[in-house]
């Protein structure tokens, strides 16, 4: 799946390129204009840019120019400020990230790679496993520990290496994070789905604003706004209803988003007198 970033000062023009996109399979980033475009490149990462020529002060020659610029370079150095979904992953963790520019230290991933890939599938195919349920059994009851007795070797040192996890909110961690616009219906588009916003307390509209669609490991959907958490979908985009969106939630790990309501006056301000 690649992702595109869209650029039109044409709202219609913006959300049909959008649809036939996703329709695609792809990933479908938008902005209004060629200064929104740079922006986001400076954030986000994306294979390709579509964009209209004629756009008020930074035309689309402008943002094709930027862009070479600012897109990384294949075998290029890691580029902390705009992170890969493992990035921000880690980085949210507090995992440090050493990238392995050396060919010695990438060859040790490659001989890893092949000593599985070399090994796994001529053993699923041996054994005739055609499923998933029926694959992992096998990883857990049969490979893996014939695969330790034979790979492993004995540390140097006793101990373990492992360090807590301060972080409670792991299911929003490990979720794909893709941002989107909300349309004018108060609805988001994400690959080929229609998710609908639900209306909250602390604000009329979120036409136009920039929220966080997740992907979750177990494929359910939600979407927050800064910390609200604006609603939880199954696979096809259908509204959870409210006791799973919470057990959802529930347990180390996996606590909900955090509502803050906004109020609505300035409580710094006295209150207008109501006739």
């Amino acid at each position: 799946m690649a992702r595109l970033l869209i650029v039109d000062d044409d709202k219609n023009i913006r959300h049909t390129l959008s649809l036939l996109v996703e329709a695609m399979g792809h990933e479908a980033l938008v902005a209004e204009s060629g200064t929104a475009a740079i922006a986001m490149l400076a954030r986000e990462h994306v294979d390709l840019v579509v964009t209209d020529f004629r756009m008020g002060e930074v035309d689309g020659l402008e943002v094709l120019r930027r862009a070479r610029g600012l897109t990384p370079k294949v075998g290029g150095k890691v580029d902390y400020d705009r992170r890969t979904q493992v990035g921000r992953a880690l980085h949210e963790l507090g995992v440090q990230m050493i990238p392995a520019y050396s060919p010695e230290a990438r060859g040790r991933s490659e001989r890893n790679f092949s000593t599985w890939q070399g090994r796994l599938p001529q053993e699923l195919r041996l054994r005739q496993l055609r499923t998933l349920g029926a694959a992992n059994r096998f990883l857990r009851e049969e490979y893996i520990a014939e695969f330790n007795r034979r790979f492993q070797v004995a540390p140097r040192q006793r101990g373990n290496a492992f360090v807590p996890c301060r972080s409670r909110d792991l299911e929003r961690i490990f979720s794909l994070q893709f941002e989107r616009s909300v349309n004018r219906d108060n609805t988001v588009s994400f690959q080929n789905l229609s998710l609908q916003i639900e209306r909250v307390r602390w604000r009329a509209t979120l036409a136009g604003c920039q929220v966080m669609v997740h992907q979750h490991l177990n494929g359910t959907l939600s979407l927050s706004y800064g910390p609200h958490c604006l609603g939880r979908y199954d696979a096809d985009g259908r509204p959870l209803p409210g006791k799973a969106s919470t057990a959802l939630g529930r347990g180390r790990g996996n606590c909900p988003l955090p509502l803050h309501p906004i109020p609505k006056t300035n409580p710094t301000q006295p209150a207008r007198a109501q006739l």
